[in-house]
């Protein structure tokens, strides 16, 4: 049975299971490897603070997550990739009002980041 997310390990679960499937992506891997050139030791950690401050309030997380995302070239078919591998990793581990938590912060980021960028729907 899954449960909701409520731990930083649950965090880490997410975090960790969604790259793997960012890393596998024939779209989206190029751009977080080739293209932003991600330093994984170094990211992951940040994306364990910024969803554990976003779902389960340990306010660890100190940063802007917008301006990295500027200079990457990005469009509505790579939003829409990351958003679909995020809710699928979302509904294949876990359930409760967390879970549905993170897919509704997901789809707002999202939708702020690319009517920044200019590529809105």
């Amino acid at each position: 049975m899954k449960t909701d997310i409520l731990t930083k390990e649950d965090i880490k679960q997410l975090v960790d299971t969604f790259y793997d499937k960012v890393n596998n992506d024939k779209v989206l891997s190029p751009i977080f490897n080739e293209v932003a050139g991600i330093d994984w030791a170094h990211h992951l950690p940040k994306m364990y603070q910024f969803w554990g401050t976003q779902l389960i309030g340990t306010m660890d997380y100190q940063g802007q997550p917008f301006p990295p995302h500027m200079k990457l070239n990005l469009s509505v078919d790579n939003f829409n990739r990351w958003l679909q591998l995020f809710t699928e990793t979302i509904n294949d581990l876990f359930q409760g009002a967390n879970a549905d938590m993170a897919i509704y912060k997901a789809n707002n980021i999202a939708t702020v980041f690319q009517y920044k960028l200019g590529i809105s729907k």
